[in-house]
C-alpha cells in the first residue's frame, strides 16, 4: 500500500502561520519565566528578612503578626522579647 498522493507545498504554506503562532507563543512564555525568575531573585525574599518589631528604635524580632496579649502558645504573642511570660499554667 503506498501513500497516498499529497501536495507537501500547498501543505506548508497553509500551516506556516498557525506553526508561526505557536512558535511564538512558547517564546512569549519562555519570556515571562525569565522575567518572574530574575524578579523573584533580585525582589529579597530571603527567609532571613524579617525586620523586627521598632527595629530602628531597637526592637525585638515579633512571632505574631500584631502585638496581643500573651497566650501559652510558644510564641511572644505581645512581642516584648519573651515567649509566654506571665502566664498561668493549667493542668488537667
Amino acid at each position: 500500500m503506498s501513500a497516498p498522493n499529497t501536495n507537501v507545498k500547498k501543505q506548508e504554506r497553509r500551516h506556516k502561520f498557525p506553526l508561526m503562532g505557536m512558535v511564538w507563543s512558547v517564546v512569549w512564555a519562555v519570556v515571562l519565566l525569565a522575567g518572574l525568575l530574575i524578579y523573584l531573585s533580585f525582589s529579597g525574599n530571603e527567609p532571613g528578612d524579617q525586620q523586627p518589631v521598632g527595629a530602628e528604635d531597637g526592637g525585638v524580632l515579633c512571632d505574631a503578626e500584631t502585638p496581643e496579649e500573651e497566650s501559652c502558645d510558644g510564641i511572644d504573642n505581645d512581642c516584648d522579647g519573651e515567649i509566654d511570660e506571665d502566664v498561668q499554667t493549667t493542668y488537667y
